[in-house]
């Protein structure tokens, strides 16, 4: 978060510091999604991701209907273009597989351990859904935008 303070000897200076370290919560979308039979698919959440949470959710709208779904979750950020509009914006280290319903939405929901050390951590997530054959990426897949998830204390 940046903001302007100032120090009472040079004046006022534009200061930042990282929502992590004051414990904060946060899900925000980033990016955006590659081109599938519904659309853009998009990511988003709901509930807060605390330490201990039972009510965060990764949701997905706007894919393919009744098809395989997969949540990639790492924890480094990445931007690899992989062609036809589609980027890939995680090194995934934990693959989450569902299926969305009829109207091509998915609800997941995500419990966080009560463990205060995963306070502060960073979480990159993104969905790809088997889209055949109208997914960007080979017609074989559609991805979602991404979503940047800072774990709060709660």
């Amino acid at each position: 978060m940046y903001f302007t303070a100032t120090d009472g000897t040079t004046g006022e200076e534009l200061w930042a510091v990282d929502l992590a370290d004051l414990g904060v919560a946060l899900a925000e979308p980033f990016g955006r999604g590659c081109l599938g039979r519904r659309g853009f698919p998009e990511i988003t959440s709901s509930g807060v991701p605390n330490v201990g949470s039972t009510s965060f959710s990764v949701d997905l709208a706007y894919a393919r209907s009744n098809a395989p779904a997969v949540l990639l979750i790492g924890t480094t950020r990445l931007g690899a273009g992989l062609g036809n509009g589609c980027t890939l914006y995680t090194i995934p280290l934990v693959d989450l597989v569902a299926t969305t319903d009829v109207s091509g939405r998915l609800q997941l929901p995500l419990a966080i351990p009560r463990n205060p050390s995963l306070e502060g951590q960073k979480l990159f997530l993104q969905y790809t859904i088997i889209d055949q054959p109208y997914g960007a990426y080979n017609m074989l897949l559609s991805l979602s935008d991404g979503l940047l998830v800072l774990v709060g204390g709660g």
